[in-house]
């Protein structure tokens, strides 16, 4: 049936029942509507720029073989809901007005909407898509739904842009889900009961907030992605925590992110976190019973630790963001975990004994660590005093002339007595407090460089 360049001022009816076989309506231009309700069409439809000033109705229990609307045009909107696709839909670089529904356990091969430009939002709940969907540089004015029980293989949503959210809750994504350089305008919710494989959420840009609460995740990748709002990996108890299979991996490269709300099960087993930026970890009551910011350090640790290779990125960031929330103390802990894992898992040579001495002296210079310095003082100090003390100078005074004798050598920062250093001693002790005099001179630099963060 060749309806090539037909032009309709009104409807064109091609439903209840009928069967066709080819139909051609490229380049047809229909006023109203085209209605192929439970209509079956078992070889190619071809209605590739069409124009329709209404809507175009294939739905009800209509069956289609090959269907393809390149460039087509549609004012109204496009209604496929319960419908079966047997072959390819390709619809790259339509039109539509108003809605795309493919609903109401619809079925379809493989679907092509790259380029697609939609006036509202596009509805594929409780369907099943067993090809690939192509949503290539697709454009959505409003959300696009993909939820409620709908199945789907292959996903390519690569630089689409939706201006309000995108809607996978309770959905199975059994293959690649690609939304590499994706805008949404508003949030991405992938919470519920969802199931998903591969994740590629690259270079992504969410308006609003991103929710992975209580669905299954095998892989993520969020590299470079931008979300604006909070990161959920626990929600309420109806959307529970993140899932994740054996051996599972979330990537978050460079990644941004207002309030991270998680918990300590919401986390796969591996993570990439150099780059890692949130603003505030979430103030609400967590399963562990704790505020997030303030849960014990050794959790943190652990979080850390999901990273296998050491970077220092990760460990500063959550440092600046407990100090920030008045956590000083856990900040320190945090700073010193991480300068620990570089000295025993990447440095190597003198850059290792260079970290060897700053953590046995004062702590790399963190917190209360830095008093480690008050240990040696008191090690090198009752040293100075035994030595000074069996020789001829000391047996001559008493014990506590030893001891600030061997405090005032050590100690370049003040001199108790100018005479202290017009003594000489005799043998082995003469030589030991020139040691003595220079591990005092060390001390205090390592001190001073301590206290004024040279070193941290």
């Amino acid at each position: 049936l060749n309806m090539d360049s037909m032009k309709v001022g009104g409807s064109l009816l091609m439903r209840d029942g009928a069967e066709f076989e080819e139909v051609y309506l490229r380049g047809a231009k229909i006023g109203e509507q085209i209605s192929m309700i439970d209509s079956k069409f078992t070889g190619k439809l071809n209605m590739n720029g069409m124009e329709v000033g209404g809507n175009l109705f294939m739905r009800g229990e209509a069956e289609f073989k090959e269907v393809t609307l390149l460039g087509a045009k549609i004012r109204g909107q496009i209604d496929m809901a319960g419908s079966k696709f047997r072959g390819n839909l390709i619809m790259a670089l339509i039109e539509v007005g108003g809605n795309l529904l493919m609903i109401d356990e619809a079925e379809f091969k493989e679907v092509n909407l790259l380029g697609a430009k939609i006036g509202r939002l596009i509805s594929m709940i409780d369907s099943k898509f067993t090809g690939k969907l192509n949503m290539t540089s697709m454009e959505v004015r409003r959300s696009l739904f993909m939820r409620g029980g709908a199945e789907f293989k292959e996903v390519t949503l690569l630089g689409a842009k939706i201006e309000g959210q995108i809607d996978m809750i309770d959905s199975k994504f059994t293959g690649k889900l690609n939304m590499t350089s994706i805008e949404v305008g508003h949030s991405l919710l992938m919470r519920g009961e969802a199931e998903f494989e591969e994740v590629y959420l690259r270079g992504a840009e969410i308006g609003g907030f991103i929710s992975l609460a209580g669905s299954t995740f095998n892989s993520i990748d969020l590299t470079e992605t931008n979300v604006h709002g909070v990161f959920w990996l626990i929600s309420s108890e109806y959307h529970g925590i993140a899932k994740w299979k054996s051996n599972s991996t979330m990537i978050l490269c460079n990644t941004k992110t207002g309030t991270l709300q998680d918990s300590k099960e919401s986390w796969p087993e591996h993570l990439k976190l150099e780059g890692f930026v949130y603003s505030s970890l979430g103030k609400f009551y967590t399963n562990e019973g704790k505020d997030s910011a303030t849960r014990d350090i050794a959790w943190f640790k652990e979080w850390l630790k999901k990273q296998e290779e050491y970077t220092p990125q990760p460990y500063e960031h959550l440092a600046k963001v407990l100090r920030k929330s008045g956590n000083v103390s856990m900040a320190h802990s945090i700073l010193y975990a991480g300068r620990e894992r570089e000295r025993n898992e990447t440095a190597t040579g003198l850059y290792w004994f260079w970290l060897t001495l700053l953590n046995y002296v004062i702590g790399y210079g963190y917190g209360y660590r830095i008093f480690f310095s008050l240990i040696w003082v008191i090690v090198f100090g009752a040293i100075g005093t035994i030595l000074a003390r069996i020789n001829k100078e000391g047996k001559e005074r008493n014990i506590v002339w030893c001891i600030f004798y061997s405090l005032d050598l050590l100690l370049p920062v003040m001199k108790l007595d100018e005479r202290h250093y017009k003594i000489e001693l005799e043998g082995f002790a003469r030589y030991y407090f020139y040691f003595h005099i220079v591990t005092g001179f060390i001390l205090a630099s390592f001190v001073v460089a301590g206290i004024s963060g040279l070193v941290q």
